[in-house]
């Protein structure tokens, strides 16, 4: 009987112990509201309250933090962070962040505070114009930065990691740190199969990136073995066109040139060819002319393809030897489109600019 009594007592001082997170809703409105979960890329209601009187009591009872929305629909809700243990009151009038009133959690006070400097930022950026944007976004992604810092221990952090998608490599060193929170803090493992997904892609792009960077000073060390640098002359270029006739190009050094690298296969050769034909009839008169190198094996191709695209300047010129073109070989040229473009002396200017870079830098050129 002693025993049994003994047994009893634990079992009760056991149940008594009661941790759970509660969150008390106030509100002028008297619909429902909801619990909602994000799992497997969809809402799922987890808990409801029907209160005309617009006061909402919601309980949880998780072993780590959770993230939750309430609200009376999923268009119309707000975030928190449920702790294992603790409570939080929000006053709910509006579902506007900037008007929202967090008490009693810090977690979810900070948790608004950085929402709401978010909205800050988002509604400057909206109405900033031209290189102004690019000033907000920077600085919005050191304020991201510098809050996580802050907050590094703060399960608040994870919340930041959908502004750095946007861009991982440069947060990949925050994002480890966003990882070591949900490992220590949160029972949702899709949060850290998604910064583990996060942090392969930010790796791959570090990887991608440095291979381009590394490509990039292979073709600056190329092109300076073949004199091919920015202010030198261009290499003279003697070929023939589609009927026969020889053309130089060292012929045009009186006018800007367009050199381009092109084929009639090549699908982005093509796809630019209108471009380089609005500009030509945009400058031909100002003294501006195009020099293309064809990479094409067979005339006939060739010819329908300067027919079809309308490409009218007569500076066509090719020794249908494809990649094997000796002017492909003395310019260097692995991958086209690729073009060079030459001032009025014969002098290579800039490379491979496209769209508005080539219109700008062809104004500025026939206006010396």
């Amino acid at each position: 009987m002693k025993r049994l009594f003994i047994i009893l007592i634990v079992f009760i001082c056991s149940c008594s112990k009661v941790d759970e997170y509660v969150l008390t809703v106030s509100t002028n409105s008297p619909n429902p509201f909801y619990i909602f979960e994000y799992k497997d890329g969809q809402f799922i209601t987890a808990d409801s309250s029907f209160n005309s009187s617009g006061k909402h009591t919601f309980n949880f009872h998780n072993e780590k933090h959770h993230v939750y929305w309430c609200g009376e629909n999923t268009n119309k809700c707000f975030v928190f962070i449920a702790k294992p243990i603790g409570k939080c009151e929000i006053n709910v009038n509006e579902f506007d962040v900037t008007k929202m009133k967090v008490d009693k959690d810090s977690t979810n006070i900070l948790l608004h505070d950085f929402f709401q400097k978010r909205v800050h930022f988002i509604e400057m950026y909206s109405e900033a114009e031209g290189s102004k944007k690019n000033e907000i976004l920077e600085t919005f992604y050191n304020y991201i930065k510098d809050f996580i810092y802050a907050h590094k221990n703060s399960p608040v952090i994870l919340m930041t990691l959908n502004d750095l998608s946007l861009n991982p490599v440069q947060f990949l060193e925050e994002i480890f740190l966003i990882k070591q929170v949900i490992v220590d803090q949160y029972d949702n493992s899709s949060y850290l199969k998604e910064v583990e997904n996060l942090i392969q892609l930010a790796q791959q792009q570090e990887r991608n990136n440095n291979l381009q960077i590394q490509r990039e000073k292979e073709a600056k060390e190329r092109i300076k073995a073949l004199g091919l640098e920015i202010g030198q002359i261009a290499p003279d270029i003697i070929m023939k066109s589609p009927d026969g006739k020889t053309y130089k190009l060292s012929d045009l050094k009186d006018q800007i040139v367009l050199l381009d690298f092109w084929a009639s296969w090549c699908r982005p050769c093509r796809a630019e060819n209108p471009n380089v034909v609005q500009l030509y009839e945009q400058y031909n008169k100002k003294g501006f002319t195009v020099f293309s190198v064809s990479l094409d094996q067979k005339l006939e191709l060739w010819e329908a393809a300067i027919k079809n695209d309308r490409l009218a300047w007569p500076f066509h010129v090719s020794d249908l030897n494809g990649w094997y073109s000796s002017a492909a070989k003395q310019y260097g040229v692995e991958s086209i489109p690729s073009t060079f473009l030459l001032d009025k002396g014969n002098k290579i200017s800039a490379y491979n600019l496209r769209g508005e870079a080539l219109t700008q830098k062809v104004k500025e050129l026939v206006s010396e």
